[in-house]
């Protein structure tokens, strides 16, 4: 079962832990678990601000998607389609992994197509899902198709037939039968609980992010402004905006920080409904929005970390285009930050010209790297030639593993490993061999302040950062 208990793996809660927090509603344990009220057949999110229930009335789960299995409904009032992701899934089966991420990113995929991804049969798929998850995998992906058409109709004026599409729906018809048995709501009755004032003009959609708290804006928007890639991304004291490629697609979106609210207001413009879904998960990963700060805090201090020299709610800025994440490493081998992004902006400007100046546009594809004469760049010829043959490397084989970047002359260790913290959702990577981090653990040192990075798992990418921002 997935229903959090004392002696349940899933989540690292003490029962008590859990208890207390419902009831002080601390929105640090947002998304972490799920309030089911036995008595209304309604669940909510720990922070709801509905009459508190008795404790002999109320069970916890992990997920949403459990919650809603298990035949309750979800509340209005709090919205627990909108609250943070957690990784209650995470240490199951590394195919069930993977199937829970395409589930939850392809709505439009069916069980079949996914399996072939995943490259198992169907069968084994769902035997694997019952055993780990309790679950069907169909199940799963009608629950979370459901909890995302249940955001959009609250957060946006699409209608309802955009709703369905968006959500991996052929048409409104099976959309409001799946809503009104699993929520009892039809999709209309949502529309009507819509607080969203004035709504989404043209093609741009908003969405509302939320994140467990604290969330160390001012690192992550100086992070990426010292990274900016100027024709492809903007970022300023309250938000970034990036042009994304999403199953093909071009996709603008701007994110602006909502402190009071422990949320991001993101703006997309897209012109396939089918990519909403994905360009979210997107930005999720970019702005480390699904992290559990506090249990990252925990593990850096057992690596010896003092307390004062941590950076609490610090964020991991993700990468989501593989070749931008490959690029940005290969340049930045043995340069400063600002050199890097200098030839970056060189590469880009050079190579992915815009048609309007002020417009962002995506960032540059690698055969058009590996098609062109990179004698402009102020680098090391044999840093050109790793470029051109990473690049040539991608438009060849764009799916290959990172660790096959391996084979590329020019390419070692540290690339691959900082492309494997920012681009693979790894919280885990820790960068030992990174010139600034051995100087910096010097120093520590020889202030008799020793850190043993093996005791900060599975949270070393966040400790890669801590050293780096001391």
């Amino acid at each position: 079962m997935l229903l959090i208990a004392q002696t349940n793996p899933t989540m690292n809660l003490p029962i008590a832990t859990i208890q207390r927090a419902r009831i002080a509603r601390d929105p640090r344990f947002d998304g972490l678990f799920f309030v089911a009220v036995k008595t209304t057949g309604i669940f909510c999110r720990p922070i709801c601000r509905a009459r508190m229930p008795l404790e002999k009335n109320v069970d916890y789960y992990a997920s949403a998607i459990q919650a809603m299995d298990q035949g309750f409904r979800p509340c209005l009032m709090c919205r627990p389609d909108s609250a943070p992701g957690s990784f209650a899934w995470k240490g199951v089966e590394t195919t069930v992994e993977r199937g829970v991420k395409l589930l939850s990113s392809r709505l439009s995929l069916n069980i079949a197509e996914i399996s072939e991804k995943l490259g198992i049969s169907t069968r084994y798929f769902n035997r694997l899902f019952e055993q780990h998850l309790q679950i069907s995998p169909k199940r799963y992906q009608l629950l979370n198709r459901l909890l995302f058409a249940k955001q959009l109709l609250h957060e946006s004026t699409l209608p309802i037939e955009q709703v369905a599409h968006a959500c991996g729906f052929n048409a409104a018809k099976p959309l409001q039968h799946h809503m009104k048995a699993n929520t009892g709501l039809t999709p209309s009755q949502i529309r009507r609980a819509n607080s969203l004032k004035g709504g989404n003009e043209g093609s741009e959609i908003i969405v509302y992010l939320s994140y467990r708290p604290p969330y160390q804006w001012s690192h992550i928007q100086a992070f990426f402004k010292l990274r900016e890639i100027h024709s492809n991304e903007f970022v300023d004291d309250s938000s970034i905006s990036k042009v994304i490629k999403v199953g093909g697609q071009n996709v603008l979106f701007k994110a602006l920080h909502q402190a009071e609210q422990n949320r991001f207001e993101v703006r997309f413009l897209l012109s396939d409904l089918s990519v909403l879904k994905g360009s979210i998960g997107v930005v999720k990963k970019m702005l480390d929005l699904s992290c559990d700060p506090h249990a990252i805090a925990s593990s850096l201090k057992q690596s010896g970390m003092p307390e004062s020299m941590l950076r609490s709610g610090i964020r991991l800025p993700g990468i989501n285009d593989r070749f931008e994440a490959g690029c940005r490493a290969i340049v930045g081998q043995q340069v400063t930050v600002k050199a890097a992004i200098g030839q970056l902006n060189l590469l880009q400007n050079t190579l992915a010209k815009r048609a309007n100046p002020d417009d962002l546009i995506a960032f540059v594809s690698p055969a058009r790297v590996a098609g062109a004469d990179l004698s402009f760049l102020k680098m090391p010829n044999a840093r050109k030639a790793t470029l051109k043959a990473f690049a040539e490397f991608m438009t060849q084989r764009p799916n290959a593993s990172i660790a096959e970047w391996l084979t590329i002359k020019g390419i070692g260790t540290w690339t691959v490993n900082y492309v494997n913290m920012r681009h693979s959702d790894n919280p885990d990577v820790f960068l030992a061999t990174d010139l600034v981090v051995k100087n910096k653990l010097k120093k520590l040192a020889e202030q008799q302040v020793n850190i043993d990075a093996d005791t900060a798992a599975p949270w070393r990418s966040y400790l890669t950062l801590n050293l780096w921002d001391l």
